[in-house]
């Protein structure tokens, strides 16, 4: 009679055993399917310069992020966009976006002029790389607003230095393109490292006390004030304050420094 009760328990140890194994089997099989089984989806990535952009498919899987759409200019041209850290967004909701060196804009990497996408002339190439990012990140973030901020940045958070071409972007200020076409200026003079210029500026705010954020036509950058006598028109001005100055402009650093206010409209 033992031997009977033992036998039949050993067949429903072996049952139960056998349903528990195929319970797991199929759960940790629709766990893995869960896991290789991503939906490919569509978006579109925007190459070109100025007003001209064509428009690309590109596939992705997960959440779709400024690097994925980076890597998706990349994919689609041939450039070498490699970024040193994901694109954060500053406080002001600008989008920063900081090469590596191993990126084109360090190694002078360009593609062969049969291929689709070359471009001719080596500053209309860096202004199509750096004018497609920016196209591609506004269509998908500015919900609707054609203005748009993004910063780049070199290796380390340093300035973005195109040597080829002997052009640095200067720190803290937005990218709107190479070919801004800004009315109302009017040239003082030029040389080989400055050129001096009158224009009208929209006044935005203080950075730190010697730098003041404006806009001069489609383009906001920082404006280095100097002279005691300006610093306190600057101090006194609101956000929309019209100025009409006069500005230094350095090639070789971008800076551009205010030697000038003629008058000021206040909002």
């Amino acid at each position: 009679m033992k031997k009977r009760y033992f036998v039949l328990a050993v067949v429903l140890c072996m049952i139960l055993m056998m349903f528990t194994g195929c319970g797991r089997d199929k759960k940790e099989e629709k766990d893995e399917t869960a896991k290789t089984t991503e939906i490919i989806k569509m978006t579109k990535v925007y190459v070109g310069s100025r007003d001209d952009y064509g428009a690309y498919n590109m596939a992705y899987t997960g959440k779709l992020t400024p690097e994925k759409l980076i890597k998706g200019i990349e994919d689609t041209t041939g450039w070498n966009l490699a970024l040193e850290q994901n694109v954060s967004i500053d406080k002001d909701n600008g989008y920063k976006v900081v090469f590596s060196k191993k990126s084109l804009f360090y190694t002078a990497e360009k593609l062969d002029k049969d291929d689709e996408f070359y471009v001719n002339g080596t500053e209309n190439y860096y202004a199509t790389v750096l004018d497609s990012i920016k196209e591609t990140l506004r269509k998908h973030y500015a919900k609707g607003d054609d203005r748009f901020i993004i910063y780049y940045y070199g290796p380390e958070d340093s300035a973005l230095e195109i040597k080829e071409i002997g052009k640095t972007l200067v720190m803290g200020n937005s990218y709107e393109s190479f070919y801004v076409y800004t009315p109302g200026v009017s040239a003082v003079s030029s040389s080989n490292n400055l050129d001096v210029y009158d224009t009208e500026a929209i006044f935005i705010g203080s950075v730190d006390g010697e730098f003041y954020r404006m806009r001069v036509g489609a383009q906001i950058n920082n404006y280095r004030v100097t002279y005691n006598a300006l610093k306190t028109i600057m101090k006194t001005s609101s956000e929309g304050d019209i100025l009409k100055i006069r500005i230094k402009e350095d090639k070789n650093t971008g800076e551009k420094l205010v030697t000038k206010i003629y008058w000021r409209h206040k909002k």
